[in-house]
């Protein structure tokens, strides 16, 4: 099912884009958390497990309302949000950027970056760049940063813990390769 208001903008938008601000959300036990935090933005402020508390001075209710107030911003738009880390208050304030992935696209933070997976982390879209890494569509990935992964909630899960790349296991007819990503 899709809301209405996600139907009136298609509707209303030539082109549709949508906007990210290089987090993805869930409702925990009364409160929105940063389930995980896009590693390849740049100065992003937001780290996994943040309690966000209002936007733009507006208190958050749940997930899917802040997801579409952040997916229907304008890009490059300034936004300042209110969280709880640890047992501080902070302000971030962050400018929304275009969202490359979600729906029916992948959505890992590597769509930055150009590379788009099925349901099953086979490439199925590749950006000429990547493919001087020998990357190809059809290639599956099989571990980030060192943990093994199957779906793109656990590719999500795994992908901001690096240091200074993220360390990428490929598979192709049997054959393994790493491909690190900064």
């Amino acid at each position: 099912i899709i809301e209405k208001e996600y139907l009136q903008r298609f509707l209303s938008s030539a082109p549709v884009t949508y906007a990210d601000i290089g987090i993805r959300i869930k409702d925990e036990k009364g409160a929105v958390v940063v389930l995980a935090s896009d590693p390849y933005m740049l100065e992003n402020p937001f780290e996994k497990g943040d309690c966000i508390l209002s936007m733009d001075g507006k208190k958050v209710q749940n997930a899917s309302t802040l997801m579409r107030k952040i997916l229907f911003s304008k890009i490059g738009s300034q936004h300042s949000f209110k969280i709880q880390r640890d047992a501080k208050v902070l302000t971030l304030h962050v400018t929304a950027q275009k969202r490359y992935g979600g729906g029916n696209i992948s959505d890992t933070f590597l769509e930055s970056k150009g590379i788009y997976f099925d349901e099953n982390l086979h490439i199925v879209c590749l950006s000429d760049y990547f493919k001087e890494y020998g990357l190809l569509v059809g290639d599956r990935l099989i571990q980030v940063n060192g943990v093994a992964v199957k779906t793109e909630s656990e590719l999500l899960k795994y992908i901001e813990d690096f240091q200074e790349f993220s360390s990428l296991l490929f598979e192709r007819n049997k054959f393994q390769f790493f491909v690190n990503i900064k």
